[in-house]
């Protein structure tokens, strides 16, 4: 365990070193952040009149979506099994269970570079303030579901990125899924009710749609899934053990 928490320090350490070394890979990242989150708030300015009634949000309650669901993205993103399959395909996997830390944990924060832990936080501070500045309630129940919508992220990443033991390209897969969630996040999971109910179990439902519903009071439709969500929630983290212990079995023997 002091092992485990050993390595995400330095990581963590090395990832601040970064930024003072690589000064503009920080600020280009900064930039392009606050484009992309300028963009998707002008989408859903732009568009208020059509879904604003629909799912009886304001212009304000839009801006705090828009941060909800790019500070959602982007802290699952880099906390997460990324880039796997050229792991695999080059044999750098061998580099990594030789070293004294559990494969999976490294994978997660492997991909944790500088630039992330100054954006991330900034990101978040921005919807942090947004909140507390505007006119709601349930400010814990919201911050609770949004950091498990995060987990929900990350897990389902993870899971089509280690897919990769046993499909030599699986590159779509983790597009398709990608592509998914981001068009869903574009129109909000209560646009697609009438198409099925099972937009409500994406991740960019839990780190935005629902904390926005919760913020404005309307708790009842999150409460009545719940527990189908942590149902979910175990299932996908037993899937991940799973494939990763047969996995590393199969590239221990093919490798």
């Amino acid at each position: 365990m002091f092992r485990s928490f050993n390595f995400i320090f330095e990581r963590v350490r090395l990832a601040f070193r970064e930024n003072s070394e690589y000064k503009a890979n920080l600020w280009t990242a900064i930039l392009a952040n606050s484009v992309r989150l300028f963009v998707l708030m002008l989408f859903f300015f732009v568009f208020e009149n059509l879904i604003g009634e629909i799912l009886g949000w304001s212009n304000y309650d839009f801006m705090l979506y828009s941060g909800l669901i790019l500070a959602g993205q982007k802290v699952a993103y880099f906390v997460s099994v990324r880039k796997f399959k050229y792991h695999l395909l080059v044999g750098d996997l061998n580099i990594i269970l030789c070293k004294p830390i559990n494969s999976l944990l490294f994978q997660f924060f492997k991909r944790l570079h500088g630039a992330v832990l100054i954006v991330c936080p900034i990101l978040v501070s921005f919807v942090v303030i947004l909140m507390f500045l505007g006119d709601y309630e349930n400010y814990l129940l919201a911050i609770f579901v949004f950091l498990f919508g995060m987990a929900f992220h990350s897990l389902y990443i993870s899971i089509f990125e280690s897919l990769a033991f046993f499909f030599k390209e699986s590159g779509f897969l983790v597009n398709l899924y990608t592509d998914f969630n981001y068009s869903v996040n574009g129109f909000t999971p209560k646009m697609m009710e009438n198409l099925s109910s099972v937009f409500y179990f994406i991740p960019g439902a839990l780190c935005g749609y629902f904390v926005i519903e919760i913020l404005l009071g309307r708790v009842e439709q999150l409460l009545g899934i719940f527990g189908i969500l942590c149902l979910v929630f175990i299932c996908l983290c037993f899937g991940l053990k799973v494939i990763w212990k047969f996995g590393l079995r199969r590239y221990e023997a093919f490798g």
